[in-house]
């Protein structure tokens, strides 16, 4: 991550960024107690951007708790936000630390939804310890809305932290994949934020995802000898 501070931080990344040939960039944070991720900090960096540069912007928004927020979003003319669903009060409180609950997710969602911008919720499974978080619950909240896609994220355990040594069952892992495709009618994508595990990865074969970010080089020739026809794009999947 580039630490960016300014709206003046941000058009020196974004013009270095072009130089080097990049197309785009993804905005995130630390978040604050209220699980905000401070983007209007930086919103005059991004318009300016958006107009002189052909960069494609993804942001992290953190929770939008009016629809005055999310009409400053979308006239900044970020292309693509990104929002992390949690469906269960007990995961947002035990895991993040926060004093904020389902329907805040949900109003964040419906604010953002409201002022006509693509959004791409993330939902992360066995996000608590491995069991289930809420994820069904949070499938359904966003499968409520007319969404251009769902990213599922499977978490990773990190060394040093609570959660390490934690995995996610494959067979909850599954159960999940198919609880989305029965209830989500645009494309779903596994993220990048998980295992690398070839099983995890034909889940998504399976499930009929529409891409995988970052595939392994033994699931791609899985897809080759299933006949498959493989499109690869460089960015980040909410923005494909």
């Amino acid at each position: 991550m580039v630490s960016c501070r300014s709206n003046e931080d941000l058009i020196s990344i974004g013009e270095k960024l072009v130089n080097e040939g990049s197309r785009g960039f993804l905005l995130s944070g630390g978040c604050d107690k209220n699980g905000r991720v401070p983007l209007w900090d930086v919103l005059e960096g991004v318009h300016k951007l958006k107009l002189y540069t052909p960069l494609k912007i993804n942001a992290h928004t953190g929770l939008v708790f009016t629809k005055d927020l999310a009409e400053l979003y979308a006239a900044s003319g970020i292309d693509v936000f990104s929002v992390d669903v949690v469906g269960s009060d007990r995961t947002i409180k035990e895991i993040y630390g926060m004093d904020v609950t389902v329907k805040d997710y949900e109003k964040t969602v419906a604010n953002l939804a409201d002022v006509k911008v693509p959004v791409v919720p993330h939902i992360t499974i066995g996000i608590d310890h491995g069991r289930p978080s809420g994820e069904e619950a949070g499938i359904d909240l966003v499968a409520g809305y007319s969404l251009p896609k769902l990213v599922l994220n499977v978490l990773v355990p990190v060394s040093g932290t609570p959660l390490e040594g934690v995995h996610v069952t494959p067979e909850r892992i599954e159960n999940v994949f198919r609880y989305a495709r029965e209830r989500m009618h645009g494309e779903i994508m596994l993220g990048c934020m998980r295992p690398r595990d070839l099983e995890i990865e034909k889940f998504a074969w399976k499930y009929d995802f529409s891409g995988v970010a970052h595939p392994s080089r033994e699931f791609v020739e899985f897809l080759e000898k299933s006949g498959e026809k493989i499109e690869f794009r460089n960015g980040c999947c909410s923005l494909f």
